[in-house]
């Protein structure tokens, strides 16, 4: 009887405990609150904000970098008009060549129209992952949002996010407000264009270009493909510290036509 008195008050002395953690648990918030007072609710919301934006940050990584890797596989264009059908990317045509001219007509995309097709590509994407309406489950505080935004910028060595969303949180009477929330994918988009640019002013202006020459000439800073499709040619940009590729081609004129 003994024995079983003792497992009895083990038992309850365990159920005790249990609850006082599930207690501590939920009002913890309360009772860190009454510790500290307004300088704990402002931790609170910190916080709270805190993990907000590793959200953003989580979906910019993975909704823009395959936008990114797809961009470079199709040569600027999601949504290619001409293009040619290479190991199953549709690359896009950037010159054209001139009838009778080893020439080119230039379409080089600008870095401004590169980010409008980026914007265009991932703004409902961006919208739907980030929807922080999901966050409105925690009752601690009241929530409020405002438009969602962002902006692109492309870097020599990195793609910039700039995500507007303005928030306010509320709680206890303190109120805290962020609009602004940055990412950034080290993708060397920009430097890989200005080889892009020099490629095609060589093309379009000589009819020619000397990938090894240009690539010693620049300190090795870039490794450039060739293919030759007849009647026309691929070029593959990488620059040398990054696994990143840009890939566009060259239309050209087939000798019947």
């Amino acid at each position: 009887m003994e024995k079983r008195g003792q497992v009895t008050t083990f038992m309850i002395i365990g159920l005790v405990i249990i609850i006082a953690i599930i207690v501590l648990f939920f009002f913890k918030n309360s009772i860190y609150e009454s510790i500290l007072g307004e300088q704990a609710t402002r931790n609170i919301l910190n916080n709270k904000i805190e993990s907000i934006d590793r959200h953003i940050k989580q979906c910019v990584e993975e909704e823009t970098r395959p936008a990114l890797i797809l961009l470079g596989k199709q040569g600027g264009n999601f949504d290619p008009v001409d293009y040619i059908l290479f190991k199953d990317n549709k690359i896009s045509y950037l010159c054209f060549q001139i009838p009778e001219s080893e020439m080119c007509e230039n379409h080089m995309l600008t870095e401004k129209q590169l980010e409008d097709e980026l914007y265009g590509y991932l703004f409902e994407r961006l919208q739907s992952c980030i929807d922080v309406n999901s966050f409105r489950d925690d009752n601690a505080y009241d929530i409020n949002v405002g438009e969602f935004d962002f902006d692109i910028n492309i870097n020599d060595e990195n793609v910039l996010f700039n995500v507007t969303y303005p928030l306010t949180l509320e709680r206890k009477g303190v109120r805290l407000s962020v609009e602004n929330f940055d990412s950034k994918l080290d993708i060397p988009l920009g430097l890989i264009q200005d080889a892009v640019k020099d490629i095609l002013e060589s093309e379009s202006n000589l009819g020619v270009f000397d990938p090894v020459g240009y690539t010693l000439t620049n300190g090795n800073e870039y490794v450039i493909y060739v293919y030759k499709v007849y009647p026309d040619t691929i070029y593959k940009v990488k620059q040398k510290d990054s696994n990143y590729e840009f890939q566009f081609a060259i239309k050209g004129v087939r000798e019947h036509e």
